[in-house]
């Protein structure tokens, strides 16, 4: 990550939630935030994937859409963690162990894991 400003993606169905996710993290961090429909997502260039320093991924009951965007960004190398509003979801989904979920709705949990995982990126790539 060696922008400036690092680019989050909010990859999410419903745009109010969306809204409300971009709103908490664009006025905690000095950061570009991108609002995207799994389906749009997934249209993106490997290289407009690439240029993300982290995506958030809701995690719908029916998930085979967003694991599949997110085994994408995991062959890229994009950090990614999952939404989700289902207990269902709350300890992972498959295939994506220790992937961080963060339930919703929104609280303090959703800007602690956008900071460690934005952190966690820039020591990656120094």
């Amino acid at each position: 990550m060696s922008k400036a400003h690092p680019h989050v993606a909010i990859v999410e169905q419903e745009f109010l939630i969306a809204v409300d996710a971009e709103y908490l993290i664009s006025e905690a961090l000095d950061c570009r935030v991108t609002i995207a429909r799994e389906d749009e997502m997934m249209r993106w260039t490997p290289s407009d994937l690439a240029a993300l320093d982290l995506c958030l991924i809701d995690l719908p009951t029916e998930a085979t859409g967003a694991l599949a965007l997110a085994a994408r960004l995991e062959e890229i190398g994009v950090a990614f963690a999952f939404t989700s509003a289902s207990d269902l979801h709350r300890s992972g989904a498959p295939g994506f162990e220790g992937v961080p979920v963060v339930m919703k709705p929104y609280d303090d949990v959703l800007l602690a894991v956008v900071r460690q995982m934005l952190a966690d990126a820039r020591c990656r790539q120094n």
